[in-house]
């Protein structure tokens, strides 16, 4: 999950394409119960201007976790785009900006973050899910269970 800045410049490139596949270490999720199942897919590219670098790119992964409204195993298809901007030093406090050191841009932190921060807070098993029954607790995907409620 590594971009060699300091090559690009080498190699007289400005901008340059990426596509990574990477397991994340520990669960980053703040769903109950919920977990990143395979790898994250990263892809985009880069363009360098000067000391800055800009990153525009699509995350896409597989959240697994319980349904919202019957409790089965539910997946959602994480798919976010992002653009994030890299400098040498002194980020601004104010911007959505990242340091890069010894010409090595680590995109881990902020692909970690950008799915921290758009994960969905809750997920369903399938679109129409019925859900449990009030009184008695049945799952209504599965049988009607006659109760009146």
């Amino acid at each position: 999950m590594v971009i060699d800045v300091k090559k690009l410049k080498i190699n007289g490139k400005t901008e340059s394409n990426f596509d990574f596949q990477f397991e994340l270490e520990e669960n980053i999720l703040l769903l109950p119960d919920a977990y990143i199942d395979g790898p994250v897919q990263v892809t985009g590219a880069i363009e360098l201007h000067e000391d800055d670098c800009y990153v525009d790119g699509e995350i896409n992964c597989k959240i697994v976790g319980k349904c919202a409204r019957c409790l089965e195993e539910a997946i959602y298809h994480f798919n976010e785009e992002f653009s994030v901007k890299y400098v040498r030093s002194n980020p601004d406090p104010e911007a959505f900006e990242y340091v890069y050191k010894s010409g090595i841009i680590d995109l881990r932190q902020a692909v970690s973050e950008i799915i921290s921060l758009n994960e969905p807070l809750i997920i369903y098993c399938k679109e129409n899910c019925k859900g449990l029954c009030p009184v008695c607790g049945c799952n209504l995907n599965e049988k009607d269970c006659g109760c009146k409620y």
